[in-house]
């Protein structure tokens, strides 16, 4: 069946975390052919990893129930569209369900394995449960007044399954603050950091998982990598998240300082350090042929008086920082190099590029 042709969408809210440390969702089945109903049901992630979701429904879900739950999942509307394949635990039947199966497959597939000759009924009533560790009454009295603030800015919607790189992210929706989450097993979460953020802000998010008013409470352990090091972090040790993650930085620190003196010890850095001399020796002297050259007050030739004039203003609006100093200096380092060679070999510079992209071309091959 065509992605395009599915009739079941499934919208997947986050609930919490149960004892096991899976991961408790809720699936709302929205099916147009029969009135344009909502359907909601629990299930449980039990492992994640590289966009492949191992669940497990409750026995007391119908079989056609299941099926819209999967094969929504995969709906361009649902927000796990990005999952690869799910791998089904029900009643003690496992299935893995790509991406290209259809509800009515999922059907067939499970009617064929309750059909087997070692399937029996009454061993098969397997119960899921959904509850969550969450933590939603007062822990003290003290806690009354700050209770609904801490469940507020503790609470996590499952946002998306991101495409690139397949994490899974969750968004609060009062700071906006993302955690993303690479996978999950036997209770244990991989959390990653998002790029640009600073590492308080990350350790406050981890700390979001062991308080008691936050729907991911629950989780046995973090993992997180630091400098190449991966830390595990639980409740008890989560206070002491900057420190290990200080450890992490010295240690790294030091493997980077005795990789860079065994690499100033190689015959590979003699190499590398004659190459990057006779290259930065090949530019001075080209650039001191161009200098010689170009001994006039002008940056270069420009035979238009409108355009020296803009060249002129497009200068002064970039020199108020180093960066657009830089742009400016290339660029007429860039022309004078044009007009020297121009004049030392008798072309045009239409003529050069040429050259220049026969060269180039030449080098790609030869790679």
């Amino acid at each position: 069946m065509k992605r395009n042709g599915r009739k079941e969408v499934t919208t997947i809210s986050f609930e919490g975390v149960a004892v096991d440390g899976g991961f408790v969702f809720k699936a709302s089945v929205f099916l147009p052919n029969i009135g344009g109903n909502w359907t909601e049901t629990a299930f449980k992630v039990t492992a994640y990893e590289d966009g492949v979701m191992e669940i497990a429904i409750d026995c007391t879900e119908t079989i056609p129930r299941v099926a819209e739950l999967v094969s929504g999942m995969f709906s361009r509307k649902s927000n796990f569209t990005n999952l690869d394949s799910v791998i089904l635990n029900y009643r003690n039947i496992r299935l893995q369900i790509g991406r290209s199966t259809g509800r009515k497959d999922i059907i067939c597939m499970l009617m064929k394995a309750m059909s087997a000759s070692d399937y029996k009924d009454g061993d098969n009533e397997v119960s899921v449960d959904t509850q969550t560790c969450q933590k939603r009454n007062p822990l003290r009295d003290s806690d009354k007044p700050n209770m609904r603030y801490e469940i507020y800015t503790n609470f996590f919607r499952f946002d998306e399954i991101f495409k690139w790189g397949k994490s899974l992210w969750f968004r609060n929706p009062d700071t906006r603050k993302s955690i993303i989450i690479s996978s999950i097993k036997d209770g244990i979460v991989t959390v990653e950091s998002s790029a640009g953020g600073l590492i308080f802000d990350f350790v406050a998010e981890l700390k979001k998982f062991f308080v008691p008013y936050s729907n991911f409470y629950g989780v046995k352990a973090l993992e997180v990598e630091f400098n190449q090091f991966s830390i595990r972090v639980d409740e008890q040790n989560t206070d002491r998240i900057l420190y290990l993650y200080k450890r992490s930085c010295d240690m790294y620190s030091g493997l980077w300082e005795k990789e860079m003196q065994e690499y100033y010890n190689s015959p590979e850095y003699v190499r590398d350090h004659a190459r990057s001399l006779k290259k930065e020796n090949r530019k001075k002297a080209v650039v001191w042929k161009v200098r010689q050259f170009q001994k006039r007050n002008a940056d270069f030739t420009i035979a238009d008086k409108k355009k020296q004039e803009e060249w002129e203003n497009c200068k002064a609006i970039n020199s108020k920082d180093d960066y657009s100093n830089c742009v400016i200096d290339y660029t007429i380092l860039w022309a004078q190099y044009m007009e020297y060679l121009m004049a030392k070999h008798d072309k045009n510079l239409s003529d050069i590029w040429d050259i220049w992209r026969r060269i180039e071309s030449a080098a790609q091959l030869k790679i």
